[in-house]
């Protein structure tokens, strides 16, 4: 192959074609569970954090409500995956053979904001949210029916490995993905470049600038304790219970549940399953006879399951 400058933007434009087919094949779970944010800064000041807007009779003056009671910081990051490819491997036409390789580098990039998101959910355990408890924490500052103060939880302690149950039914998320600039592949491939130059080697690779925060934690509940039906109606009930400030209901509506891998099984009899076992005794002999039987499935399409390989 003759390598000119026409050439190589033919290559550019090729592994461009690969890059965007390869982004399209990742599945984009992270938008199931985080609510998207286009950043036009270096930050992103959350001062809404904590505030759940409602609406009231309008009597006298207006009752100004404030969003900086609680904030939250999110900083954008910059990501990249970089590589080098020989000028001679392009003149003798092995450039081609890259082209999957790229592609899988498109599909790594549209994956990357999942990879974001559900790292920082495996850490809500231990990373705190804006009122300064961990994000899944026994410890937070709530509200009874009468409008005072309480503390309530929305964990189940365990050994693992976590689950989680999510409100996904309103603009608000618990978690936020924060996009500053999306990912794009970039090449550096003129002669005067110093890599060009110096050891006759284009560049080429992904960037993009983002990064993901915590957001409500009224509308999560992780638990580390096995995925039984009673654990899932236990934390169910948790979420669904919650109060704002005097006292009124959130009206909190679970509606996806996500699991690693290891505890796909376990989401699908409790959210698909048609029946499900329970013990039973049976007769009236001592000692009494255990059988196992089944009954109707009660929580059977309940919230959507999403099992992921990134918990």
């Amino acid at each position: 192959m003759l390598v000119n400058a026409e050439s190589i933007r033919n290559i550019f434009t090729g592994y461009k074609t690969a890059f965007g087919a390869g982004f399209a094949m990742a599945p984009p779970d992270y938008k199931k569970v985080a609510m998207i944010v286009p950043s036009g800064v270096r930050e992103e000041v959350y001062a809404w954090l904590g505030t759940f807007p409602r609406l009231r009779e309008w009597l006298g003056d207006r009752v100004i409500q404030s969003l900086t009671m609680h904030g939250q910081t999110i900083r954008n990051r910059r990501f990249e995956s970089t590589f080098e490819l020989s000028l001679d491997d392009i003149k003798d036409d092995q450039y081609g053979v890259l082209a999957p390789m790229v592609q899988e580098l498109g599909a790594s990039a549209a994956a990357h904001p999942t990879e974001l998101t559900f790292d920082l959910l495996a850490s809500g355990f231990v990373e705190c949210g804006y009122d300064k408890q961990p994000f899944f924490s026994a410890a937070h500052s709530s509200f009874d029916q009468n409008g005072q103060s309480i503390t309530v939880s929305n964990m189940q302690v365990g050994t693992g490995p976590a689950w989680y149950l999510f409100d996904t039914t309103r603009p608000f998320r618990a978690l936020i993905y924060q996009e500053r600039e999306p990912y794009r592949i970039t090449m550096m491939s003129h002669p005067e470049d110093y890599n060009v130059f110096m050891k006759n080697n284009l560049l080429f690779g992904a960037t993009g600038r983002s990064n993901a925060g915590f957001g409500l934690w009224q509308l999560a509940y992780g638990s580390m304790a096995p995925l039984t039906t009673e654990n899932y109606e236990a934390a169910r009930a948790a979420m669904t219970t919650l109060r704002g400030e005097g006292g009124r209901k959130l009206n909190i509506n679970p509606s996806l549940l996500v699991v690693p891998r290891a505890l796909e099984g376990d989401g699908r009899r409790i959210l698909i399953s048609e029946s499900r076992p329970i013990t039973v005794t049976v007769g009236t002999g001592t000692p009494p006879v255990q059988q196992a039987v089944a009954v109707g499935n009660e929580w059977k399409g309940s919230a959507e399951l999403l099992a992921t390989s990134y918990l």
